[in-house]
Parts: structure tokens; C-alpha cells; sequence
């Protein structure tokens, strides 16, 4: 299991994922708190309940697949769909962030976070690495039945 080159990409995306609820993961930040999105001066994962849940789901999904080596087919699915539910916290998060700024306040001068979208390229780079490791472990198999 913690031998084949896809679940360490998988433990590797995990932690990545799990980055994302860390203090200093952020995607926007602002020079003074307001009552809204700013109250605590950064827009990160916890302003938004949606994005704790799918960036939560994308995690265990992650997670799982470690443990379904032996059903590639099934590991790959659900590779495939953390890819997308992955997707969807990003997109939510930067829609709230563009309405945010639309209606900007005087003076508040903003900051992009950057180890946030750095975070998730890593994720998916990890996880595109480990569907190319199964797809691999996939023709070894293939072929080792083929020589039978």
C-alpha cells in the first residue's frame, strides 16, 4: 500500500489539502478588519462554511483512494472526482472575493494570498502524478497477464 508510488502522491495531496485550514492559507487579506468577511483581517477557508465541507470532502476522497490499491479503476474514479469537488471551493472563493471588492470600502488596501493557489496547484499536480502512476500500475498488470 505505502509502497507504490500513488500513495505517497495521495498522503502528499492530503497534506496539501489539509494546508488549506491552516491559518496562514488565505486568498485575500486587508489592512483593517470591517464586521463582514474581514472581521478577523483575512478572507480564508473558515469565512465560508461551503468550502470547509468540499475542501473536507476532496480531503477524505484523497485519503481513501490510499487505501483502494487494489481496485484501480475505483481509485481512479474517485481521483477524478476529487479533481472536480476540488475545483468548486476555488471557484466559490474567488466569486465571493470578486463580489467583495466590487463593493470596496475607502481606504481598505488589499493583499492575494499566495500560498493558498499555490497550494492547490501543488494538490492537483500531486494528484494528476498519482493517476499517472495507477494508469501505469494499471498496463504492468496488463502485461504481466499477457506473458501468462
Amino acid at each position: 500500500m505505502i509502497q507504490r508510488l500513488q500513495s505517497i502522491y495521495l498522503l502528499l495531496a492530503g497534506l496539501s489539502i489539509g494546508g488549506q485550514y491552516s491559518e496562514w492559507a488565505y486568498y485575500l487579506k486587508s489592512n483593517k478588519p470591517d464586521g463582514g468577511v474581514f472581521a478577523d483581517s483575512t478572507f480564508n477557508v473558515w469565512d465560508n462554511m461551503v468550502q470547509v465541507v468540499l475542501w473536507g470532502i476532496s480531503l477524505v476522497l484523497c485519503l481513501a483512494a490510499i487505501f483502494l490499491y487494489k481496485n484501480r479503476k475505483l481509485q481512479t474514479s474517485i481521483l477524478k472526482t476529487a479533481l472536480f469537488v476540488m475545483t468548486m471551493p476555488v471557484v466559490s472563493a474567488y466569486l465571493d472575493v470578486w463580489e467583495y471588492i466590487k463593493n470596496v470600502q475607502d481606504g481598505m488596501v488589499y493583499s492575494w494570498g499566495i500560498v493558498t493557489p499555490v497550494l492547490l496547484f501543488v494538490t492537483f499536480v500531486l494528484i494528476l502524478l498519482a493517476l499517472m502512476a495507477i494508469q501505469k500500475d494499471e498496463q504492468t498488470v496488463q502485461s504481466m497477464d499477457r506473458l501468462r
